[in-house]
């Protein structure tokens, strides 16, 4: 069968503060929507159209697959404002044959998340 169509899978609303930084975004304007990138370049990052999620992109070779994606999320920090720590990468075989990890993003989501709402998705882009 098919999943939920629905953005997202449908989920509950967003928290009732988001922030960029210090400064806090609000959701009720027409502005420009936050969006960004690491310094390294390595990933770039973009608020959805609704402004209830971000989506981090990670440009990775072809030869990376499903299985070889790194995507640990930590628990809730004691502050209700900040998010979980974040490790995104992924496995790679290095040259003594041996697995190991690239990890494009390791630290903390300086946001509030729901964690079980958080997930990757590996796609081709054109």
């Amino acid at each position: 069968g098919f999943s939920d169509m629905r953005p997202y899978g449908g989920y509950a609303q967003p928290p009732a503060r988001i922030f960029e930084g210090t400064d806090e975004i609000d959701l009720s304007k027409k502005e420009a929507r936050p969006a960004g990138s690491s310094e390294e370049g390595t990933y770039f990052w973009k608020m959805t159209q609704d402004k209830r999620f971000i989506e981090v992109i990670i440009p990775v070779d072809d030869s990376v697959e499903a299985k070889d994606v790194i995507y640990r999320i930590g628990e809730d920090p004691e502050d209700p404002n900040r998010g979980p720590t974040l490790e995104l990468g992924y496995r790679f075989k290095g040259e003594d044959d041996k697995m190991e990890e690239n990890l494009i993003i390791d630290g903390q989501i300086l946001n509030a998340v729901r964690r079980e709402e958080s997930f990757w998705i590996l796609d081709e882009m054109v």
